[in-house]
Order: structure tokens, then C-alpha cells, then sequence
């Protein structure tokens, strides 16, 4: 399905979809010529047949208003067919105690807030770890990968920052848990890669 198309919704509440896009993307261009790989980016939903491997990205306002498409519907997901069949296994989540550094002394860890719950879904490592095991599996010579964490809790958490809030450390966790992963991706990619973050 395509959700721009979907009657009875507003144009407005719409997400951005690949198949609104008017000119090639990158990954578009350079698979002519050699693999590449297309990593949760923004506006990769419905996911595109690339020369080399894609997920697309989350769907977010599909999945809540619209019904959950990206489970119902994994062909729009993933690129090639089966593509997490082989995945190592993800890692668990970390104990609910384990939050606490995102939150600020004193402050009560209630695993029925949803703030809580967001921050341990959020200390899940296996997109860092997927990647790694697509990359090595598919050999792309670009990949384009996106990693939204840090925005997101820019979002739910800079006002209790700004206000030193229950959840003021947050933020300064966020960017200590994405370097880690970049971390981990730059030790598994080795010198030979020229690794470019955007922001």
C-alpha cells in the first residue's frame, strides 16, 4: 500500500515515502555501478530494489495511525527477500535498573512510565550489529546508514534538560550510548573505511 494513496487521510498527516521522491537518491546512483547498502535512512519506506541490501525506514506515523504496514507488510521492509533470515541474535534489553543513569538522582524508576520504557527499548545495540552483519554479508562499497535515537530524545527529553528535570541526564546518556555504537561500527568497518557522520 502506498499510505499517500490511502482514502479519507489528510495529505498533511501523511509521512514522506520513497515513492514520493522525484530524482535518484545516492544509493540510487552509485548502484549502478557497485553494491551499496540503505540503512533505516528517512524516506526509504516502501523499500526500493537497490543493488545490494535496504531496510527501510520506520514508518511512524503509518504504524500509529495508519495500522502497523511495516509488519503486515515485510516485503516493504526489506531488500533483497529474507534479508534477516541469517541475523545473529538480537541482544536482550537491559533490566529496567539499568535507566538509571538516564535519570536524575533520586528520581523513581516506574517501569510502567512510558518515558522508562522508551529509554530501555531505546538501549537495544542490534541495529549497530545488524549493520555490521549486513555489511560484511552484502560487501557494499557505500552504505548510508540513519540512527535517529539521538534526535528522538532531543525531542521527548530537552526540556527536562533545560529545566534540570527527572529526565535532564537523558540526553548527555543518548550521545554517550550513540558513540558507543559508532564505536563498535568503526572497529568492525577498520581503517580501510572512510566513515562520514552527518548530523
Amino acid at each position: 500500500p502506498r499510505l499517500e494513496r490511502i482514502p479519507g487521510v489528510p495529505l498533511m498527516r501523511l509521512p514522506y515515502t520513497s515513492d514520493m521522491r522525484r530524482v535518484p537518491a545516492l544509493w540510487n546512483m552509485a548502484g549502478h555501478y557497485y553494491p551499496v547498502g540503505v540503512f533505516g535512512w528517512r524516506t526509504t519506506w516502501p523499500v526500493e530494489a537497490v543493488n545490494g541490501f535496504a531496510v527501510a525506514s520506520a514508518v511512524t506515523l503509518g504504524e500509529t495511525e495508519l495500522g502497523t504496514q511495516t509488519t503486515r507488510h515485510p516485503e516493504l521492509v526489506h531488500h533483497p527477500a529474507g534479508l534477516y533470515r541469517d541475523l545473529p541474535p538480537a541482544p536482550e534489553l537491559p533490566e529496567f535498573d539499568d535507566v538509571s543513569p538516564y535519570l536524575a538522582p533520586g528520581t523513581p524508576i516506574d517501569p510502567d512510565d512510558p518515558r522508562i520504557r522508551m529509554i530501555r527499548s531505546s538501549m537495544n545495540r542490534s541495529n549497530a550489529q545488524t549493520l555490521i552483519h549486513l555489511t560484511r554479508t552484502f560487501s557494499p562499497r557505500l552504505t548510508v546508514a540513519a540512527f535517529y535515537s539521538v534526535d528522538a530524545f532531543n525531542h521527548y527529553f530537552g526540556a527536562d534538560r533545560a529545566k534540570d528535570g527527572p529526565f535532564a541526564p537523558a540526553l548527555a546518556e543518548r550521545y554517550r550510548f550513540a558513540d558507543a555504537r559508532l564505536g563498535e561500527l568503526m572497529d568492525a568497518f577498520g581503517p580501510e573505511v572512510n566513515l562520514i557522520v552527518v548530523s
